[in-house]
């Protein structure tokens, strides 16, 4: 979906695992005059939160469940934009997959009554693969948890089937020009705030050639999408080959 901004008159089109939840706060905070604060899942955090005087909470445990911020398909034509900048910020896309392993997959916890638990162990998968097995079976991954669909959809199904439709791509490695078109359209300057880290993986990130070669087919598309500003053989050089 869309994320329209009236105060800055631009358009973010949000990609997962590419700096979207930073981006997201960023944008919460200016449509709202208050930073993003998320609520505690548990009674006795949001408690302790309040009598410790910190900022008000929102309503949602997590940016991406803000209405106005949630993650859709494309939407070539979304409501009360029109005029508006159009923008989108992309990765390289197999950094952006080997991340959402690290950071979303690998070191995720399901608890017994999990309903991806049972799925996983029915298939006769591991809940927290390694990178490999994930790779070998993202699709049965994909089907069966909409954790791992979500954060490992192709760009096209954010972005579309062309760049050409943005006023403006911003890489990741690259986002000062970012800052400063979102702070001449606010008004005051603004920097990007970091919200999530990947942690280090609890599980293998070394790659067979096979597995290499499969991921490479996984992000052919995304490769064709971002051909002017990613290269797929500076991305294989960074991976860890398992001998």
């Amino acid at each position: 979906m869309a994320i329209v901004s009236p105060k800055t008159r631009l358009v973010y089109y949000d990609v997962t695992k590419v700096g979207s939840t930073s981006i997201k706060e960023l944008f919460y905070r200016i449509e709202t005059g208050t930073p993003f604060v998320p609520r505690p899942n548990k009674l006795l955090k949001r408690l302790r939160q309040r009598f410790r005087g910190q900022a008000p909470m929102s309503a949602w445990t997590n940016v991406h469940k803000v209405p106005f911020l949630r993650t859709h398909p494309f939407d070539p034509d979304p409501e009360g934009a029109e005029g508006f900048h159009k923008f989108a910020v992309v990765r390289d896309p197999i950094g952006r997959f080997v991340s959402a392993w690290r950071g979303k997959i690998a070191n995720r916890v399901h608890g017994k009554a999990h309903p991806e638990r049972a799925a996983f162990q029915k298939l006769g998968l591991p809940a927290a693969p390694d990178l490999g097995t994930l790779i070998d079976h993202i699709d049965s991954y994909r089907e069966v948890s909409p954790n791992i669909f979500i954060h490992t959809t192709p760009f096209a199904w954010h972005l579309g089937p062309s760049l050409g439709f943005f006023d403006s791509i911003h890489r990741i490695d690259a986002i000062a020009p970012l800052e400063r078109l979102i702070s001449d359209r606010f008004g005051t300057p603004v920097t990007m705030p970091t919200a999530n880290s990947s942690r280090p993986p609890a599980s293998d990130a070394r790659l067979t050639r096979a597995q290499i070669d499969r991921l490479c087919q996984i992000t052919e598309g995304d490769y064709v999408l971002l051909q002017d500003h990613y290269r797929v053989e500076d991305a294989i050089d960074r991976l860890e080959l398992k001998t």
